[in-house]
């Protein structure tokens, strides 16, 4: 037998602490066993395959939903135990959630700026009563700036074309100029097309 399976065995037959070989597969992982694996150290993924391989299936109980949560501490030990089904709708639910939150980007506040392109740079004037901080600037997509300092109400900072850089050091050339412009500050976000 190799190393792996030696200690796959190993792992399994820990796992099956809270079992007893005189009952049935199907009545082996009670809820009292699965609390002592775990109080043990028997991870969840593996207390999870033992519930999983014995078939058990029920709806715990409040105290046994709180023993189980004290001792593993892992939603999907619970899971476990009301079957295959209630632990493939958990994982399903899992993954809509992340999705969703993956598929509604934070939306960001307008800034109130007001932008303007010359020969050689970008004007950006604040026209809004708060302080801007954290400003990010991003010219065609490839070049970008970050302003060293906060953009108070009212005050404007001339960024020169050159001190927008791409990720490889090169400077955007003034014969190029800016297209479009993105800027991103800790209190919103402002785009324009020139």
């Amino acid at each position: 037998m190799s190393r792996c399976a030696s200690i796959f065995s190993a792992i399994l037959t820990l796992a099956l602490v809270g079992c007893t070989q005189e009952e049935p597969p199907e009545q082996c992982c009670t809820v009292a066993g699965v609390v002592k694996m775990c109080e043990q150290g028997v991870t969840p993924d593996v207390t999870v395959s033992a519930i999983m391989a014995s078939g058990t299936v029920l709806e715990p109980t409040t105290d046994e939903i709180i023993s189980l949560h004290q001792a593993c501490g892992d939603a999907s030990v619970i899971e476990a135990f009301r079957g295959p089904d209630a632990l493939a709708a958990a994982a399903a639910e899992a993954v809509e959630e992340a999705k969703e939150e993956e598929a509604e980007p934070e939306k960001l506040p307008l800034l109130s700026l007001r932008v303007s392109q010359g020969s050689r740079g970008i004007e950006v004037f604040n026209t809004s009563g708060q302080p801007y901080t954290g400003l990010y600037m991003s010219a065609n997509g490839a070049y970008s700036y970050r302003l060293p300092v906060a953009l108070a109400p009212g005050d404007g900072d001339y960024i020169r074309l050159g001190s927008f850089k791409n990720n490889n050091g090169i400077k955007l050339d003034k014969s190029i100029g800016v297209k479009t412009l993105y800027i991103r500050a800790d209190q919103g976000e402002y785009s324009k097309r020139f």
